[in-house]
């Protein structure tokens, strides 16, 4: 009863899931020829923004004098800023060391206080295609199961040998569970 009733969000998660790994492959490959950002300002003057360049995804918090309101844009590529082969920042400029792939940072002059942070698609991509790779592993096993207990004769759902059961008018089921069951030998 438990299953039967997380069945259904279950099944949703994995779509929205695979919907995200989709957006995420795109976005991914439209990096590596356009910059597009998007970026809000408040009527307090703090900016929250998310860019997209290179193969990585920026989100940033800072304090702006802009005018409040909504900016979309996309520009050609910045090649000189990040390199796809190497993915970290100069050792200088990186707070998080030189082998994790992100770069988060943190600054205040002038009274303005700036954070952001540099993430690695590939960290996206792997993070939304785990719930997607355990549903085809558990498919993969459950197919095996039954394959295996066809050829030994077996009920795929409860086990109880069918190999001596007579198939009836209608067709055979276990007796056991009830399960419609194939042609047996």
């Amino acid at each position: 009863m438990f299953r039967a009733i997380l069945r259904r969000p279950f099944r949703r998660g994995v779509a929205v899931s695979m919907l995200l790994l989709l957006s995420t492959l795109i976005l991914w490959l439209v990096s590596y020829y356009r910059e597009v950002y998007i970026q809000y300002v408040t009527t307090g003057g703090c900016q929250y923004a998310f860019s997209i360049d290179s193969g990585r995804a920026m989100v940033a918090r800072m304090d702006v004098p802009y005018a409040r309101g909504w900016d979309f844009g996309a520009r050609g590529p910045v090649w000189g800023n990040w390199r796809y082969a190497i993915w970290n920042p100069r050792e200088s400029d990186s707070d998080s060391g030189p082998s994790t792939g992100l770069w988060l940072h943190h600054d205040s002059f002038g009274g303005r206080s700036v954070a952001f942070a540099f993430i690695p698609f590939s960290y996206f991509a792997l993070l939304f295609s785990i719930l997607p790779a355990f549903v085809g592993f558990r498919s993969l096993l459950r197919r095996r199961k039954t394959a295996r207990a066809a050829r030994l004769g077996l009920c795929a759902k409860c086990g109880y040998d069918l190999r001596a059961q007579i198939s009836g008018a209608g067709g055979s089921v276990c007796p056991e569970c009830g399960t419609p069951v194939g042609s047996h030998r």
